[in-house]
């Protein structure tokens, strides 16, 4: 069945008919499934196709197209040529699409001409074949989803790898999950988080290497890989490792498992607070080890509050900005291509001699005698000479051509002007403005502005970065603070140099004295994992404070967590040590001012384009090189920060739970453990939960107790009961997040 079904009508073989060939079910949301498009010309008419086929797929996601092939079918007893496209797609969303039309064009045969007797050549016209709106089912995916489904709908395979089994301590251990298979790859956010034993380091953030035939698009290979350091002898299990995904042959989520494995490690035990020169030397072979930390075993004294320091910007306003730095440039080149269009527009004295007669003439309506008629009849005459083009000093009345009214009116002012008894006819105005109405002037030639002579200036690079201040305050809450919370801390009052501070905070999120003091009165009462929370907030803040940077490599290694993110900064090397001189709201403002320097010297070249000037060009282009280094060097900063520069970041400070629905208690619902030190960015509130939003797009609600903002001020917290005194929460793995 060629274009019935797809088209949805009966078939007809006496013309060409073009359509999609969809699968005769509704198929699943992410499901990968055929796709065909089918051209069918009686074979009489058909000679070939023309171009390539235009359709936009959207909503639903395709492979590139297969060649065009032909074959030959019979309907009712024509012959027909019918050509077929094919591909495989994948719905996003469920629901009744409409399909957008595909346009073919295709050569078809006229008629012939003989030549050289019998000789025959085909006579062919090109036509456009469009397809009729035509209509797919997605069915939605069953719900509830289980546990670790990270979006796969198709077929797949999960294995898993650790090598070495039999390890010293302090040797590292590679630990590889593979996935492979067909399916919705553009769906499927990562890999299941695995869980990690305290008993292990893990040095560095997984690494993860994705590989995909050329044009399969549906068909990959995901591979994650986790070094980890044992830092305990003894037999340990990693695993193991399940993940969830949907089988559109069966309709049923269906459950892939990799089985633990058993490796064993010898040696003696690494120290709590210094690890050992073999296991760093060992460390160090495979991959660059943890940040070295100071041998610091107690917080540093408080500081005094030195001032707030800037927030980042928010997305409009960075986006406004870009938008009015591609702007401005271009209108600069407009005025000034204006300005030239208009200085050598040939037409522009006509213009302006016209305008002059309007006036003239009606001054000449209201003239009382002959002797304030006299200069205005020798300015319409000058006036008139530059309407009509005449360079001459003294035209005569047949310079203007076949216009008899013209060369009349121009006898009359000569003889009002020159003749013994001057007089000037009572309806010479009247006519002067009606000739004067009848004749065209070009207009400005606007288009001549985009004359190549005029875009030629415009060949420079506009720089994409630009700022608009974001006026909207940030809102401050009333707090109670302590008369005096460094006395208090120095006295012992660890509690009280608490409250102060943390109402200090709630006030004055930027304030970086009062999150260092925070982080110090935490880790003086045994709350390491919300010190080092609040340690890593006001290093992001201010990263040049050394004081600051101690306490943050002191409250991650009591904590027990260390965020890749910022490994990242403190491993950075000695020309990427130069991004630690600002924070990241600070290089939004470096990145704003250079690109506005930028954008003033590129205006400055297109003026030198248009205006030649030395001082000009040597102001343009130092300038814009300027401009252009430190964008450089300030979008590299913000690309190290990564999301640090988000205003609604947060940092979890102690292991918890990550649900699906903000609710406690014995319900059904999805959970996922969730460890200390994970980012994610707070979108949604509810009664005391937080909604987290992570950078792979998975979502998920905690209390919002468990979190300590970066940029926001903190809800109000309940009390939390202070662990014992050295108490260190347990180790965790990659940070896993509620799919």
């Amino acid at each position: 069945m060629l274009l019935a079904a797809a088209v949805g009508g009966p078939a007809r073989a006496s013309a060409a008919e073009a359509g999609f060939v969809l699968p005769d079910r509704p198929v699943w949301q992410g499901e990968v499934f055929p796709l065909a498009y089918e051209l069918a010309v009686p074979r009489s008419e058909f000679y070939n196709v023309d171009g390539l086929l235009e359709w936009d797929p959207a909503p639903i996601v395709i492979q590139e197209w297969s060649r065009p092939q032909l074959v030959e079918r019979s309907i009712e007893g024509t012959p027909l040529a019918v050509v077929t496209y094919t591909t495989r797609a994948m719905a996003r969303e469920a629901g009744a699409i409409i399909l957008a039309p595909g346009r073919q064009k295709i050569v078809v045969r006229t008629g012939a001409t003989t030549r050289s007797g019998a000789a025959q050549a085909p006579v062919t016209e090109i036509r456009a074949l469009a397809s009729p709106p035509q209509r797919l089912t997605v069915r939605p995916l069953p719900a509830p989803a289980p546990g670790g489904f990270t979006g796969g709908v198709g077929r797949f395979t999960l294995t898993g790898a650790v090598e070495p089994l039999t390890v010293e301590v302090g040797e590292p251990v590679r630990w590889t999950l593979t996935l492979d298979g067909e399916g919705s790859w553009p769906f499927i956010s990562g890999l299941p988080p695995r869980s990690v034993s305290r008993d292990f380091r893990a040095p560095l953030p997984p690494e993860v290497r994705r590989t995909s035939r050329e044009g399969a698009l549906f068909t990959s290979t995901l591979a994650e890989s986790v070094v980890l350091v044992p830092t305990k002898p003894g037999p340990h299990v990693l695993g193991p490792v399940t993940m969830a995904y949907f089988d559109p042959n069966r309709g049923t989520y269906e459950t892939l498992e990799v089985p633990a494995v058993t490796i064993t490690v010898t040696g003696t035990a690494l120290a709590e607070d210094t690890p050992s020169a073999e296991a760093a030397t060992a460390s160090t072979a495979v991959a660059p080890a943890d940040p070295i930390r100071p041998e610091a075993v107690l917080p540093g004294d408080p500081v005094l509050p030195a001032g707030e320091v800037p927030l980042p910007l928010s997305p409009e306003a960075w986006h406004r900005g870009l938008l009015l730095t591609l702007v401005l440039p271009g209108l600069a080149w407009l005025v000034f291509a204006v300005q030239r269009t208009w200085r050598r527009d040939p037409w522009r004295p006509q213009r302006e001699a016209r305008d002059h007669l309007v006036s003239t003439l009606r001054r000449l309506r209201s003239a009382a005698d002959e002797t304030a008629r006299r200069p205005l009849l020798r300015r319409w005459q000058h006036d008139a000479a530059l309407l009509w083009g005449r360079t001459e000093a003294a035209p005569i009345p047949e310079a203007f051509g076949p216009e008899a009214t013209w060369g009349m009116l121009w006898r009359e002012a000569e003889a009002a002007l020159y003749a013994p008894a001057p007089t000037l006819s009572p309806d010479w105005v009247v006519r002067a403005e009606a000739a004067l109405a009848a004749k065209r002037v070009r207009a400005f030639p606007f288009l001549r502005v985009f004359h190549p002579q005029n875009l030629a200036p415009f060949l420079a690079i506009v720089l994409v970065l630009g700022w608009t201040p974001d006026l909207q305050a940030q809102a401050t809450t009333t707090a109670v603070v302590a008369a005096d919370p460094i006395a208090a801390y120095r006295a012992g009052n660890f509690a009280a140099a608490e409250a102060a501070w943390r109402s200090a905070v709630q006030a004055r999120p930027t304030d970086v004295a009062a999150r260092y003091n925070l982080s110090l009165a935490l880790a003086q009462r045994g709350r390491w994992g919300e010190s080092a929370a609040q340690a890593i907030a006001a290093f992001v803040q201010d990263p040049r404070q050394p004081g600051v940077r101690a306490q943050l490599d002191l409250a991650l290694d009591r904590a027990g967590y260390l965020p890749p993110e910022v490994v990242a900064l403190q491993q950075a090397n000695q020309l990427e040590a130069v991004i630690l001189w600002a924070s990241p709201a600070q290089w939004q403002r470096v990145v704003i001012a250079c690109a506005g320097i930028g954008s003033l010297g590129l205006i400055l070249l297109l003026a030198h384009g248009f205006h030649p000037d030395r001082r000009r060009l040597r102001a343009g282009l130092g300038l814009l090189a300027f401009g252009l280094i430190g964008t450089a060097v300030g979008g590299a900063a913000l690309r190290v920060f990564g999301p640090f520069a988000d205003r609604e970041l947060h940092v979890v400070w102690q292991d918890t739970l990550l649900r699906s629905v903000p609710i406690e208690g014995e319900i059904a619902q999805e959970t996922s453990a969730l460890p200390a030190g994970a980012l994610a960015t707070v979108d949604r509130r509810f009664l005391g939960w937080s909604r987290l939003t992570f950078a792979e797009g998975a979502t998920g609600w905690v209390r919002g107790e468990m979190l300590v903002p970066i940029w926001r001020a903190p809800e109000a917290v309940a009390p939390v009961p202070i662990p014992p005194a050295g108490a260190r929460p347990p180790l965790s793995g990659p940070a896993p997040a509620a799919r």
